[in-house]
């Protein structure tokens, strides 16, 4: 048997009282239409490719032409921390309703990634 902490429980209890049926649905609004525009801008850079069908908000993205992991690095450095997964190797990540604030900047960001690759620094992935 797993127990899990009264506080998480609570607290998403909490959540989904402020914001009601309307405005869960509003937030889950924002983020599958936040997600439409990450996925058409990331399948628009020459290179990178969406991984499977993802249907919410959970996507993973790579390459079949170059290391994504290089490209994970320089977006490290420009404080875009996704989570690196192998077997097939990916930049993944989760997003919420904030990610539609930064939309643009992200795929710029994204797109020069890509284009200044280098060799990976070696960050380990953190799933297979």
């Amino acid at each position: 048997m797993s127990l899990r902490a009264a506080a998480p429980i609570a607290a998403s209890w909490a959540v989904m009282s402020y914001l009601g049926e309307s405005g869960y649905m509003r937030l889950a609004a924002v983020i599958l239409d936040t997600v439409k525009k990450l996925r058409a801008g990331i399948q628009a850079i020459p290179g990178l490719h969406i991984v499977g069908d993802p249907d919410a908000s959970l996507m993973a993205f790579g390459s079949d032409e170059f290391d994504i992991m290089a490209v994970g690095d320089i977006m490290d450095d420009k404080r875009w921390h996704l989570d690196r997964q192998k077997n097939p190797a990916a930049l993944h990540m989760m997003v919420t309703p904030n990610h539609a604030k930064i939309v643009e900047q992200f795929l710029t960001d994204l797109g020069k990634a890509v284009a200044d690759r280098g060799t990976s620094r070696g960050v380990a992935a953190r799933y297979s």
